[in-house]
């Protein structure tokens, strides 16, 4: 949990600190690779560890509770791997429904992005308008997508109906053929 703290740390410091980039941006997001790479493989190794014959002397629950925070631990890097790089949209939907094993938020708190940082009350309303604004104009897109595939799939059906007809006409035909 520190390392992962350590992380959130770095990647605060670096989009409030140094939000237009820079060589010590550059430091803060390397740093903050590194340790997610430790964090990535102690939690790979613990993993690896529960599932080996010196962590079968642990109970059933014991097992469990520790492979569910393991767990937690990984979706949290996850995460952490999202918001370590910059202007990542699609990202902000994972973020805002990100929850734990069980089904509860990772944490009460909201969280501050790069883009909420520095902005007031009637910035944060002009940002959520503009964010659904663009929400609404994707699902326009991907409801003309779903709309041309369904034409589409009706006129294969059409196309399968008629060419079964064609065969039956046509198997009529050859059973009369045969008949004479």
């Amino acid at each position: 949990k520190k390392l992962a703290q350590d992380i959130v740390t770095l990647i605060q410091e670096r989009n409030i600190n140094h939000g237009s980039g820079g060589p010590e941006a550059s430091r803060k997001t390397a740093a903050a690779r590194r340790k997610m790479g430790t964090l990535g493989t102690s939690l790979d190794r613990l993993l690896r560890w529960l599932d080996s014959d010196e962590a079968k002397s642990l109970s059933d629950a014991e097992r469990n509770r520790r492979r569910d925070l393991i767990l937690a631990l990984k979706n949290r890097r996850e995460q952490l791997q999202s918001a370590l790089k910059r202007g990542a949209a699609a990202n902000e939907r994972e973020q805002l429904f990100a929850v734990n094993g069980a089904g509860a938020s990772m944490s009460t708190e909201p969280k501050e992005t790069e883009a909420t940082a520095e902005l007031d009350a009637q910035g944060l309303l002009q940002l959520q308008n503009q964010v659904m604004s663009q929400q609404d104009t994707e699902l326009e897109t991907m409801e003309k997508a779903i709309n041309s595939t369904k034409h589409i799939a009706l006129a294969i059906g059409e196309e399968a109906d008629l060419q079964t007809r064609l065969l039956d006409d046509l198997e009529d035909e050859v059973e009369v053929t045969n008949m004479r």
